[in-house]
């Protein structure tokens, strides 16, 4: 009797489950009469012990995530830790090494009693040794008296790198500059680039070609020239007055820091000139015993010469010892240059051992012409 009670508990479930499979059969059949544009939802029955997709994985779908993609190489720029340090460590003491090691390369110079002779010279600090005072500066911490963590200042700091705290704040300002720059650079500053390059790189073409000539290079020749470039290559860009015929420059002012700018950009500095010709004293020999001797030649009264006889009353009357009035003569002398516009300075490259000019022949530089301006001692004409 119990084996027909659970024979008809499992028909009833059979049946229930059955009615429930139609009634939803039925209920989307309707849906979908009612709503032709959605879709239907109707699948036919699972047989017993088959699943899906979607029953297997509790209703979400079998999607697989992407492959990750390679990993980004790391920076060969060091990130400074964000942790703190310690006063008195490791980390403090091999930066304060670093940093004496920079300053024993260059001595400061003392005498026998060993006082100091000179300031000692600056010195440059590569990029990793400021990235480490940096990085010392900003993440060490002090313990006080009362037992208290305070970050270190700024002048101790410094003090313990043997810098100033200028320095040291300029390195803290700068820092994403001095991280970004090349490996063991000393430079780190910023450099402008030129407004309107293909004007300076003609210009330094011209210049070059003008140099190998041996010509005077000044700073209103770079003017002159750059203003005919920036016309000749943005000619709407310029405009001139009919009345003075003078020329305006729009976005160009032609001012000293450009030129200072294009001097650094392309290493050009002003020199002195150095291929320059030098007489000896041995070379002046002969033309100081010329003089020597036609002075002597005039002025000494030699046998048989009518030089100093006895002339007429009214002129004996005004000699001035052996001499006449009319052999006294004052004048005054004007130099004038053969070369008017030689200065002896030039623009030139940086490193370059020779610094010639073309000019005349050799010692014109020194020479000059002369107006002299005689005036005699009577009022007669001697000459």
């Amino acid at each position: 009797m119990l084996r027909g009670r659970h024979q008809a508990a499992a028909t009833a479930r059979a049946q229930t489950t059955t009615d429930l499979e139609n009634f939803r059969t039925q209920w989307n059949l309707e849906i979908a009469s009612r709503y032709p544009g959605r879709p239907s939802n109707t699948r036919p029955p699972l047989a017993p012990g088959q699943t899906t997709i979607i029953t297997a994985l509790n209703g979400g779908l079998a999607v697989r995530p992407p492959r990750p993609g390679p990993l980004p190489k790391p920076r060969s720029l060091p990130i400074l830790p964000i942790q703190r340090q310690m006063a008195g460590g490791r980390q403090e003491r091999s930066v304060i090494a670093l940093f004496e090691s920079v300053h024993a390369q260059r001595p400061a110079q003392l005498d026998d009693e060993g006082e100091l002779l000179e300031a000692r010279p600056r010195n440059q600090y590569s990029r990793e040794a400021k990235l480490q005072a940096i990085q010392y500066a900003k993440y060490t911490w002090v313990q006080t008296t009362t037992g208290s963590l305070l970050p270190i200042s700024k002048y101790q700091a410094a003090r313990n790198l043997g810098i100033t705290p200028i320095m040291l704040k300029n390195w803290i300002g700068n820092e994403a500059v001095i991280l970004n720059s090349a490996k063991g650079s000393r430079r780190t500053y910023y450099r402008r680039t030129a407004k309107y390059p293909e004007v300076e790189k003609r210009l330094y073409t011209l210049f070059e070609d003008a140099r190998h000539l041996g010509r005077n290079i000044t700073h209103r020749w770079f003017l002159r020239h750059a203003k005919a470039l920036y016309r000749e290559l943005y000619p709407e860009r310029c405009m001139q007055d009919p009345m003075t015929r003078r020329w305006t420059y729009l976005e160009m002012k032609w001012s000293n820091a450009w030129f200072q700018g294009f001097r650094r950009r392309f290493n050009i500095s002003l020199r002195c000139k150095t291929k320059r010709a030098q007489k000896s004293p041995e070379e002046l020999r002969p033309t100081i015993q010329n003089w020597l001797q036609f002075n002597r030649r005039n002025t000494v009264v030699l046998e048989g010469s009518d030089c100093g006889k006895l002339r007429s009353p009214e002129v004996e009357a005004t000699r001035i010892g052996r001499f006449l009035p009319c052999h006294v003569i004052n004048m005054d002398q004007s130099p004038l240059a053969f070369e008017l516009t030689t200065t002896g300075r030039t623009y030139a490259k940086k490193g370059d051992h020779t610094v010639f000019l073309r000019s005349g022949p050799s010692g014109w530089e020194k020479r000059n012409c002369t107006l002299m301006i005689a005036v005699s001692a009577d009022v007669f004409t001697a000459y």
